[in-house]
């Protein structure tokens, strides 16, 4: 999530995030350590809230930016297998 701040990838300000509780992703349910979710936040809230899915959607796109730049599609797969990892 820094590296995608300090690259200016997300505006902490400006650029939201919605967090339901959970996001289903290639079949793998990630959930958020509060139940029902934080609900609409900007990312700067999405820290505050230690939202991880919200890091985790931070980092994602990076990483997607870096994958976009370079056109190599095996990030994506790199991303994913950070998410889930990170949610164990």
């Amino acid at each position: 999530m820094a590296t995608s701040i300090e690259e200016k990838v997300v505006d902490i300000f400006h650029d939201h995030f919605y967090d339901s509780g959970k996001v289903n992703v290639d079949g793998s349910v990630l959930k958020c350590w509060k139940t029902k979710g934080h609900g609409d936040q900007t990312f700067l809230e999405v820290l505050q809230n230690s939202c991880n899915l919200g890091v985790n959607t931070g980092t994602y796109l990076n990483l997607k930016r870096i994958a976009n730049n370079r056109n190599d599609l095996i990030y994506d797969k790199i991303v994913l297998i950070i998410m889930l990892v990170g949610t164990e």
